[in-house]
């Protein structure tokens, strides 16, 4: 019976000494006690890079309307209503190629146009390249993409092939292009009578700009969208507005921080503010 007891007493006895090395005693004199709290830093996986690519077709058809030599007007020998050559895609999407990222990582795509043998017409691209962002995570309906316009030239005498499109894609993981969008309010409308908004970007650290004021025109879509690919490593604030200047009925959004947005860029304009006289603007 005393063994046990002398085991029992032993251990509250360790016990108390651990304590003991672990706490602070407070008098009147010293009524604070403070201790560091630390941490262990653990590294989580990385997510694989997963590379997702949509490419949509336009159906690539062409007309090709030759020249029409008019009437002849005897009295006058001379042609009325005369036209040129003119080449028209069969439908407003026929020239159209979309490329739509699902990647977690950005690529780069390039389109090229190669002649049928014997052709001489010729393609060209309104943006033969681009960089496309990756996939901003739970927004599979706003997934970035970039549409290419084909357009051609030279004259034929028969209907046939006019030559192949070729998409290539390749990795981009370091890009930092991101594309901007900026759906117009038709009650409070950005765009200047010829329908066109401008991009005016900036860096707070350095004051780098895009271009001279107004920045540059943004690439308007269907209906009243927007969009403009910028270098975010680069700029970090931007200005939209319809390009013209306060005296000429110029209209521009607030300062926009593009670091406080999450890097998702889908915006629009909210409300109007008459203490500067400018737009405010919503992220979604």
């Amino acid at each position: 019976m005393r063994k046990l007891l002398s085991v029992v007493l032993a251990v509250a006895m360790i016990c108390a000494l651990a304590i003991t090395a672990n706490a602070d005693t407070l008098d009147t004199s010293s009524n604070t006690a403070s201790k560091d709290v630390t941490a262990t830093y653990v590294a989580g996986a990385k997510a694989a890079t997963v590379y997702s690519v949509d490419v949509a077709w336009g159906d690539l058809k062409f007309t090709y309307t030759d020249r029409s030599e008019g009437v002849w007007d005897p009295a006058t020998h001379t042609y009325s209503n005369q036209s040129d050559a003119v080449w028209a895609p069969e439908t407003a999407d026929s020239n159209k190629i979309t490329v739509t990222n699902h990647s977690n990582a950005a690529v780069n795509v390039a389109f090229a146009y190669t002649p049928a043998e014997g052709s001489t017409v010729t393609g060209t691209f309104d943006s033969a390249t681009a960089t496309i962002p990756a996939a901003v995570e739970n927004d599979l309906a706003n997934a970035p993409k970039h549409t290419a316009v084909l357009t051609v030239a030279g004259a034929i005498t028969e209907s046939g092939t006019l030559g192949t499109v070729t998409v290539t894609l390749d990795a981009s993981e370091e890009a930092t292009t991101k594309t901007v969008t900026f759906t117009d309010n038709a009650e409070m409308s950005l765009a200047n009578e010829s329908g066109d908004v401008y991009l005016y970007a900036w860096k707070d650290a350095d004051s780098s700009i895009n271009n001279t004021w107004p920045g540059q025109k943004m690439t308007k879509g269907e209906g009243n969208v927007y969009t403009f690919e910028l270098d975010v490593d680069t700029y970090d604030h931007i200005i939209i507005g319809n390009g013209l200047d306060s005296t000429a009925g110029g209209k521009q959004t607030v300062d926009i921080d593009l670091t406080t947005l999450g890097g998702n860029y889908n915006l629009h304009v909210s409300g109007f503010d008459t203490d500067t006289g400018k737009y405010t603007v919503s992220n979604s």
